[in-house]
């Protein structure tokens, strides 16, 4: 969704000036991943789903439905996988690193645009999964927090694919959360 920033005429009678930043730690992505969501289950189940329909969306097919696995017992994982359009090997290692990178800053068409969406499995879990599928190409990644709290994607290795193009996020949940991860999807598919 674009974003419209009007430019604002500040006239200032100071001497020295001195632009905020933001300083990347681990205390920063904590902040803004962990605790923006009230309610995490939730609000990754429809972070992880909008970016699934913007990417159908983005492909033409937005009347085929994306797959969900949800959690059991024998196996305790959340997964989506989409039939859109994917990512490159380095729009992954780029968007999936970078707070406020989206793909979506010029369109009106997709959900999302603040590139937050795609890191929310952290406000669950240190670790998850991606899956790029892209032109005959599998690629695999584990998204993960590390020792001093900032978060890094890892580039597990390729193989050819006969797929069809798509992401797919997964993640383990703790089997007492199953049935909060069913309902979620409830509440966010109405």
């Amino acid at each position: 969704m674009k974003t419209s920033i009007a430019p604002r005429q500040v006239d200032t009678n100071s001497g020295e000036t001195q632009e905020f930043t933001i300083k990347a730690n681990g205390k920063a992505f904590r902040a803004l991943i962990s605790t923006l969501y009230e309610n995490k289950i939730q609000s990754i189940v429809r972070e992880i789903w909008s970016n699934a329909l913007d990417a159908h969306v983005e492909a033409g097919c937005a009347d085929v439905p994306f797959s969900v696995t949800f959690p059991t017992m024998l196996n305790p994982a959340f997964i989506v996988r989409d039939y859109g359009v994917s990512l490159e090997h380095d729009q992954v290692m780029r968007l999936y690193t970078t707070v406020f990178e989206s793909t979506k800053e010029d369109t009106n068409d997709a959900t999302g645009k603040f590139g937050l969406g795609s890191k929310s499995p952290f406000a669950y879990t240190d670790t998850f999964s991606v899956i790029a599928v892209k032109g005959g190409s599998k690629r695999f990644y584990s998204a993960v927090i590390g020792k001093t709290g900032i978060p890094a994607i890892h580039f597990l290795g390729e193989q050819e694919t006969e797929e069809f193009d798509g992401l797919e996020v997964s993640f383990p949940i703790k089997t007492g959360d199953i049935n909060a991860f069913r309902r979620a999807a409830q509440r966010v598919s109405h």
